[in-house]
């Protein structure tokens, strides 16, 4: 999320990314977050608050799901080239790191990859590739998190379900978004 949040990094938190969903394509959402870069600019994303915004196909509706967040990684700054993100610094959530690092070990990173910030490897790699986010080692990635208890536990930032939206407000960062609909397993986004 954030100022300068890359469509990717929007998704991997909405395919985490959020990045940026990961939904199957019978219920495919899309979620996006407020953007601001002008092409070829390099800005310092600070604090301010930013929306994200998960949407359901035409004539669906989200009413009745309950969807709640974790971030995974603060965006600290970005680098836009003709208005696609090129270069992304984010920062892990230290009290998730060993699990984000077990969680892209199972997306094929090892421990080189990981030595300085776990969601900067998976920002530039998992995020980085014309493969499916409904396949391949974004999906492992975002689905070792959901299968990680400390995980789902630390998704408590509530989004606010209005018709066929959902969002979240929060500072520029990386979000996991669990759906936890009535009778459903909860979805990662």
């Amino acid at each position: 999320l954030g100022a300068s949040a890359p469509p990717d990094l929007a998704l991997l938190a909405a395919a985490l990314l959020a990045t940026a969903g990961i939904v199957p394509a019978a219920n495919a959402v899309s979620a996006t977050a407020s953007t601001g870069t002008t092409p070829g600019t390099s800005v310092r994303v600070d604090s301010t608050n930013e929306t994200l915004t998960i949407t359901a196909p035409t004539g669906q509706s989200l009413d009745g799901h309950t969807f709640t967040a974790v971030e995974l990684a603060k965006i600290i700054d970005a680098t836009a080239v003709d208005g696609k993100i090129t270069e992304t610094a984010v920062s892990t959530n230290g009290n998730l790191t060993a699990n984000i690092i077990t969680a892209a070990k199972t997306a094929g990173a090892i421990d080189d990859d990981l030595k300085s910030d776990p969601m900067t490897w998976v920002a530039k790699t998992l995020t980085d590739s014309d493969t499916s986010p409904y396949a391949g080692k974004l999906r492992d990635f975002v689905t070792a998190l959901a299968n990680d208890t400390t995980v789902t536990k630390a998704a408590t930032l509530p989004l606010t379900v209005s018709g066929n939206t959902a969002t979240l407000t929060g500072e520029p960062g990386v979000y996991l978004v669990f759906d936890k609909a009535t009778g459903a397993a909860s979805l990662p986004i």
